[in-house]
Order: C-alpha cells, then structure tokens, then sequence
C-alpha cells in the first residue's frame, strides 16, 4: 500500500511538470524541488526515471522562464543520472547535451548552474563510459571549460571536472588530446593546492592522463613526481 501510495505521489508530481505550461513558475520551482528531494533516495530515482522525469526535465529546461526552474531542474537531472537507464535517458533526449552547452557557456552559467552541469556529465560518463566520452570530446570548446572549472574555488565542481577527466583517461584514444588540451598541469594544480574528494579524484585522473608518455613528460617538466609525493605523504 505504501508503495503505490508513494508511486502515485512520485506520478502526480512528474504530472504537475508536464502541465507546466498552466502553472505559476513559483509552483513549478516548488514541485522542482520536491523531486530534488524525492533523488535522496535510490528507489525514488528509479521510480522518477520509470516514469520518464528525466524527458520532463528536458522540457522544463527548454521553455523555463524563471533562473529557479533552471537551476532546479538542472540539479534533479543530474542527480537522477546516476541511475543507470536515467543516465541513458539524458543521452537521447539531450539533456547530456544541455549540460556540455552550459559548461562551454561557463562564463554565463551562474555557479550553482555549472555545478550542477559538471556534477550531471561526471554522473552520465560514470554510468555509460565510452559513449557519453566520445560525445564529449567531439564537442568543441568542452574539454576547455572542464579545465577552467578545475581552477576555480567551488570544490565539488572542480571533485566533479576531475572526475571526468579520469573517465575520459580511461580510453587510450582521448589521451593524446587530453594532454594538449593541458590537463597535466590543471590536475597537477588541484593535487598541490586542495583538499579533500577534488584532491584524490585528481590525482586519480592525472595517474591515468600520464600513462601516454607525452603526458609524463609534461609531468616530469613540471616537478610533479615532487608534488605526487608529498600528496601521498598526507
């Protein structure tokens, strides 16, 4: 009984969004936010993703008129991606794709935004490994933004952009490009400078970006071996 109770207020709520066109923006923030919450709990996040929240999302993100809808929605959407088949869904219905177009407008994207962008790309990647990288790496203007968000001070951000980096490194293939691209050094820089989840998930993805020699070499250039050391000693 619970559970179809529970069902059915998940059903009705992803209904309220669908109807979002004869609602008042505040309600619409409002039912936004009680899906945010409802993503704390796993079994939710499966029932969301049944009932198709994650293309929902994508409309609310398309004719959103208000900041708050944008803001709630992006944070549900990536929240919800780190199930399996939701993940999935932000692939076909594009809302991988809304997340790589506000991180290439980072400049634009309020930070809480971004944030949630960031958190939404490592969450896909996660789940779904080659294909989500491969889109990634095609988009111009992508990887750049990754590694301007490693410099910034918002710690799960840069925890997330690292994150991605070290999905990326795992094809041998984006190696080279990821090296250009300069992630040797930005990753280097959140090794030396935080703290913390930002610290180890970079060290992490910089342990796999130098497995191209090229890459170590840059490494070597820039000390690191030092810096490496002095981490592991912590």
């Amino acid at each position: 009984m619970m559970c179809q109770m529970i069902s059915e207020g998940i059903a009705s709520c992803l209904g309220r969004i669908r109807a979002k066109d004869q609602i008042a923006p505040a309600e619409l923030e409002s039912v936004l936010g009680v899906v945010i919450n409802l993503t704390l709990d796993e079994h939710f996040i499966e029932q969301l993703q049944q009932h198709g929240a994650m293309g929902l999302l994508k409309d609310s993100l398309t004719v959103s008129a208000t900041p708050g809808c944008t803001s709630r929605a992006l944070a549900a959407a990536a929240r919800i991606a780190r199930h399996a088949a939701a993940a999935d869904d932000a692939i076909r219905v594009g809302v991988f794709d809304m997340f790589l177009e506000k991180l290439k407008r980072l400049r634009e994207t309020p930070a809480d935004d971004l944030d949630h962008c960031v958190r939404g790309v490592a969450q896909c990647l996660k789940v779904t490994g080659a294909s989500a990288g491969r889109r990634l790496m095609q988009e111009e203007g992508v990887l750049e933004a990754l590694l301007a968000v490693l410099s910034c001070s918002r710690e799960h951000a840069v925890g997330n952009a690292a994150l991605v980096i070290q999905v990326l490194a795992n094809e041998e293939a984006n190696l080279a490009a990821l090296g250009r691209a300069g992630c040797v050094k930005a990753l280097l820089d959140v090794v030396h400078y935080q703290r913390g989840p930002a610290q180890k998930n970079a060290a992490l993805a910089l342990a796999r970006v130098v497995k191209l020699e090229a890459n170590l070499s840059q490494l070597k250039a820039l000390h690191g071996f030092e810096i490496l050391n002095s981490y592991l000693r912590m």
